[in-house]
Parts: structure tokens; C-alpha cells; sequence
């Protein structure tokens, strides 16, 4: 996901890019991952906040994750599930 997500920044700056793989685009480990997109949102549970998702993704990695990028991370995860969102959106138009 991390090569999708640099090559869309890299279009959105009117660059051209390729996405090159290994394997077929419907067969490959990301649209075979279980679970999904983590992010807080607080309409099911008032108290829910990036403090708490930040608590949750740092206990679940056994505390050994790096504290900065899992507090930039919990901290970011709404937008970044809205930005995604968006573009689903535009595609299926």
C-alpha cells in the first residue's frame, strides 16, 4: 500500500508514474489482507479518540512499536480514511 499511496502523491504533482507488481492486481497481498483501516471517529463511542486508538495499536504491537509514528499515525487515520473514501467515490463515477 505504501508504493500505491507514493504513486498517487507522485500523479497528484502532475509527474508520471507507473505501478509495476509481481503478481495480478486482484491477487495481491493488500486486497487479500484481512481487517482493514484502523481510525477514530467517535460516533459510535464518545470517549473514542487518537489518544485511545494510539493506546490500542500500541498495546496490540506488543509495545515495541515506535511511539512518534504510531501517535502521527492515530493522529492522522481519519483523514487519511476520508481521502480514501474520496477517491473510491470519484471512481465510482
Amino acid at each position: 500500500m505504501a508504493g500505491l499511496r507514493a504513486a498517487i502523491e507522485v500523479k497528484k504533482n502532475n509527474l508520471n508514474v507507473k505501478v509495476i507488481g509481481k503478481r495480478p492486481k486482484n491477487d495481491s497481498h493488500t486486497v487479500l489482507a484481512a481487517g482493514g483501516i484502523n481510525a477514530s471517529f467517535g460516533n459510535l463511542d464518545k470517549e473514542d479518540s487518537w489518544k485511545q486508538h494510539y493506546a490500542d495499536t500500541f498495546i496490540e504491537g506488543y509495545e515495541i512499536g515506535d511511539h512518534k509514528a504510531i501517535e502521527i499515525m492515530a493522529k492522522n487515520a481519519k483523514n487519511a480514511v476520508f481521502e480514501i473514501d474520496s477517491w473510491a467515490q470519484i471512481y465510482r463515477n
